[in-house]
């Protein structure tokens, strides 16, 4: 299967998480890193949304800081964290445990 893109399409906002975790699964790992240069550079998304993309290319640590930055701004997308496909494979991670608990939410 190929991914591509016309030259004159815009990608919204909203996809660059998306195309960081479809290039990363790709095994496009460049690709998924300007994905997600893009998206720091949009300023659209919330910190819990690169902890999900972290979290789904295996990045655990680099996941908790966004969940922690995520919780220190109050992030709104924090409400489904525990029921969150891409964070619920790292629900034996004593990390993740530690901050599921912060929350107040069972683990």
């Amino acid at each position: 299967m190929k991914l591509v893109q016309s030259s004159s399409e815009r990608v919204d906002d909203g996809q660059l998480s998306g195309l960081a975790m479809v290039y990363y699964a790709m095994g496009r790992k460049a690709d998924s890193d300007k994905a997600l240069a893009a998206m720091e550079q949009s300023k659209a998304y919330l910190p819990s949304d690169f902890a999900r993309v972290h979290a789904f290319r295996g990045d655990l640590t680099r996941a908790m800081d966004y969940l922690k930055q995520a919780r220190g701004t109050h992030d709104i997308d924090l409400f489904y964290i525990k029921g969150d496909p891409l964070l619920r494979t790292h629900e034996s991670d004593r990390r993740y445990k530690a901050f599921l608990r912060k929350m107040n939410l069972p683990e």
